[in-house]
């Protein structure tokens, strides 16, 4: 129903303060151990990551609703921008949490290139 997608918007704005809370985390708080940091940073992407993907269940369960009139889904380009961001932000969220949770030295230190990299151009796509 229209209701439900209504929870779109807010989960969205909630995701992207997450991530800017995510992203700030890593970089600005020097007062809090590094290790804190870390689990700051990894916390609030995840909760980043679950805020977005509920925020898709609702879109797509407000479009595919009979009772409110059926809409297609992926029709704009916001839609399709929308879901490559959520895709490229699902791997590198898989990416760090496999080099940086689990992964060995050397991973890390060829995964860490590319998470500096990339997840500032997912930050740009999100907003």
């Amino acid at each position: 129903s229209k209701k439900v997608f209504n929870y779109h918007p807010l989960l969205m704005i909630i995701c992207f303060c997450f991530m800017t809370i995510a992203s700030l985390s890593f970089r600005h708080y020097t007062l809090v151990s590094r290790r804190f940091r870390k689990v700051m940073h990894g916390l609030s992407w995840t909760i980043a990551l679950l805020c977005g993907a509920v925020s898709l269940i609702a879109v797509f369960q407000s479009h595919n609703d009979v009772t409110s009139g059926l809409v297609a889904n992926m029709y704009s380009l916001h839609s399709w921008v929308g879901s490559s961001v959520v895709v490229f932000y699902l791997l590198q969220w898989l990416v760090g949490l496999y080099a940086f949770g689990f992964g060995n030295p050397s991973w890390k230190a060829a995964a860490i290139i590319a998470h500096k990299y990339i997840g500032p151009i997912i930050y740009q796509g999100m907003a």
